[in-house]
C-alpha cells in the first residue's frame, strides 16, 4: 500500500498505541502483545520483564513526540495510566525501572535491557510535560548506574555485588548492545534537556566500550555484539547521535562503516532487517528498519547526502508496507467479555510487528500480530523521518525526501511512485535546494518555475534555485525507471520489481498478509 502521507501513518500508529495502553480489567495496565491463537481468536496480553518497565517509557516517548508533530492530544486516561505505571516501575530501593515477578512472591527484578526505555520515558515527560519528578527519578537512576559501571564503560557484576543489588539484576553482563549501547541515545537526549554532565559522561563510556567490544574498526560485528538485531541497530543509531552531538568525526566514520558493513549482513535491499543476526528466523522487526532509517537520515544530514536514498527506499519499500492499515481481515471476538478480546481491529490498525521480506506476519498456528514496543519504535522512526523531509538553514530551504508536507516556508506534494513529479509551493522567500534521487537520470530531469522551464543548476546532488519568491510554484519532473533485482535471504531467492526506489512486487509472494503488490 503506497502512500506519500507520513503524517497520516503517524496518526494511525498513535491510534494503535492508545488502544494498547489500557486494560480496563487490570487497573488500566498497558498491554504488550496482540496474538492470533490456534483457536483463531485474537487477544492482547501482558508481559512481566518487558511489559511495564519496557513499554510505558517507549510509548510515552513515541506518543508525546507524535503529539508534538500532529497536534493530536493523547487521551488523558491513557497518559495518566502510562505515566503512573512508568513511575511505578522505578518505585524500588534501587532506583532502576523494574517489574514484579508474581511467581517469586511479588519480588521486583531489574532487566537491564529496559533501562533505555526507562530513561526515554522520563526524558519525554521532562521535554513535553515539564514534570519535575521525572528529573529526580532520572538523576537517581544515573547515580545508581554509575555505581554499576567500570571506568571503561562495562557493567560489572562485582560492582553490583558491592552495591547489594546483584540478586535483583538480570542481563547485566550480556552483550553490551543489549543494555548500555542502546542506552546512549537516551543519555544524550537527557543531557540536551537538562544539561546533566553525568549523562554525557556515561554516554561517552558506554559508546566507546560498545565500539571497542561489539564492532571491529572496519565496521564488522564481533561475537560480543550478540544476536538481537534491534539492540545492534539501535546501538549504532545511539552512538552515531552521540558522535554527531560531540562532533567526533572519527566516531561518525566508524558508525558509517558499521552501517555499510556490519548491519548490511542482516538486512535486505528493501529495508527488511532480521530479528536475529544469526539468521535463524524469517521474522524481522519493524523497529530495526526504523533504526536503519534513522541512521541513514543522520548520515545524510551530517556525512553524505547519498544516504538519504537508503532512508527513502527503506521507508517506501518496507516500513510503510509493514504497517497494518487494513485491519478488516482480522476477526473480531463477538463473544469476548474480557478487555483483551475487544476492539481488535481498531487496536491493530496502525500497528507494527515482525514482518518478513514479503509478508506482514510469519505464517503459523500462533501469530504475533503486533507489540507495543515495536509499534512505539516504528512511530518514533516515522516522526524522525517526517521531521527530516525539509531542512531549514536561515533563508535556505532544503528538501531531502519526497513525501507530502506543509511547512511555514513551502508545501511539497509528491506524486511518487505513480508519476515522476514533485510540486512545491513557496510560502516565504527563500533559496530552495531539492535533492536529486540517485536513480534519476539528470539528463531527463526538468524544472519549471511559475510555468517557465529553467536551466538546471545541480551541485552536490541538489537542484539549486535561488531567490524564490512568495507564492511561486515549482514543478520538477523526471522519468520513473522500472527494473528487476534478485536477492537471496535465508536460503530463499527473491525477485523484486522496482519503480524508482519503490518496490512494486516481490516473488515469491507472502502467504499470510502479502506486503506486495
Amino acid at each position: 500500500m503506497s502512500t506519500t502521507d507520513i503524517r497520516n501513518r503517524i496518526e494511525a500508529g498513535m491510534g494503535s498505541l492508545i488502544g494498547f495502553s489500557i486494560d480496563k480489567d487490570r487497573m488500566n495496565e498497558p498491554y504488550f502483545v496482540m496474538t492470533k491463537h490456534p483457536d483463531g481468536r485474537i487477544r492482547l496480553d501482558h508481559s512481566g520483564p518487558i511489559g511495564i518497565p519496557h513499554c510505558t517509557g517507549r510509548a510515552l516517548d513515541a506518543l508525546l513526540t507524535a503529539e508534538s508533530i500532529t497536534g493530536i492530544p493523547i487521551p488523558a486516561e491513557v497518559e495518566e495510566a502510562l505515566t503512573f505505571y512508568h513511575f511505578a516501575s522505578f518505585s524500588n530501593r534501587d532506583g532502576l525501572n523494574s517489574y514484579v515477578d508474581y511467581e517469586k512472591e511479588g519480588q521486583r527484578f531489574i532487566q537491564m535491557h529496559n533501562i533505555r526505555e526507562g530513561l526515554l520515558g522520563l526524558v519525554a515527560l521532562i521535554k513535553y510535560r515539564s514534570i519535575a519528578r521525572a528529573r529526580e527519578v532520572a538523576d537517581r537512576m544515573l547515580v545508581k548506574l554509575t555505581c554499576l559501571t567500570t571506568k571503561d564503560g562495562a557493567f560489572s557484576a562485582k560492582l553490583a555485588e558491592q552495591e547489594g543489588i546483584i540478586d535483583r539484576l538480570q542481563g547485566l553482563e550480556g552483550p553490551p548492545p543489549m543494555t548500555s549501547g542502546r542506552f546512549v541515545r537516551a543519555l544524550v537526549r537527557y543531557h540536551c534537556e537538562t544539561g546533566s554532565m553525568l549523562a554525557l559522561e556515561l554516554a561517552s563510556r558506554y559508546a566507546n566500550y560498545n565500539l571497542k567490544t561489539a564492532f571491529t574498526p572496519e565496521g564488522d560485528l564481533t561475537e560480543a555484539a550478540g544476536d538481537h538485531g534491534h539492540s545492534i541497530t539501535s546501538t549504532v543509531e545511539s552512538i552515531l547521535e552521540y558522535a554527531i552531538f560531540i562532533a567526533d568525526q572519527n566516531m561518525i566514520d566508524h558508525c558509517k562503516r558499521i552501517y555499510d558493513r556490519g548491519l548490511r549482513t542482516f538486512r535486505s535491499d528493501t529495508g527488511w532487517c532480521s530479528e536475529l543476526v544469526s539468521g535463524q528466523s524469517d521474522r524481522g522487526e519493524a523497529n530495526n528498519t526504523g533504526d536503519l532509517i534513522q541512521i541513514a537520515l543522520l548520515l545524510g544530514q551530517h556525512s553524505d547526502a547519498r544516504y538519504f536514498e537508503d532512508a527513502e527506499r527503506f521507508m517506501r519499500s518496507h516500513l510503510l508496507p509493514a504497517q497494518l492499515m487494513d485491519a478488516e481481515s482480522l476477526p473480531e471476538n463477538t463473544d469476548g467479555a474480557e478487555d483483551g478480546l475487544k476492539n481488535i481491529r481498531a487496536r491493530a490498525r496502525g500497528s507494527f510487528g515482525f514482518p518478513l521480506v514479503n509478508d506482514r506476519f510469519l505464517p503459523g498456528e500462533r501469530i504475533d500480530i503486533a507489540t507495543m514496543d515495536i509499534t512505539s519504535g516504528a512511530v518514533q522512526a516515522l516522526c524522525a523521518y517526517y521531521q527530516s523531509i525539509v531542512e531549514r538553514k536561515e533563508r535556505q530551504v532544503i528538501i531531502h525526501l519526497f513525501f507530502d508536507i506543509r511547512t511555514p516556508e513551502i508545501t511539497l506534494t509528491s506524486f511518487l511512485p505513480d508519476s515522476g513529479k514533485i510540486e512545491i509551493t513557496i510560502h516565504r522567500e527563500c533559496a530552495l535546494s531539492v535533492r536529486v534521487p540517485l536513480w534519476v537520470d539528470e539528463h531527463r530531469l526538468s524544472v519549471q518555475i511559475d510555468g517557465d522551464r529553467k536551466r538546471l543548476q545541480i551541485e552536490n546532488g541538489y537542484i539549486l534555485m535561488d531567490h524564490m519568491q512568495q507564492n511561486s510554484s515549482v514543478i520538477i519532473e523526471f522519468d520513473l525507471t522500472e527494473n528487476v533485482t534478485e536477492e537471496t535471504l535465508l536460503d530463499t531467492n527473491f525477485t523484486i520489481k522496482w519503480r524508482g526506489n519503490q518496490v512494486l512486487d516481490v516473488k515469491p509472494a507472502g502467504i499470510e498478509q502479502p506486503l506486495f503488490p
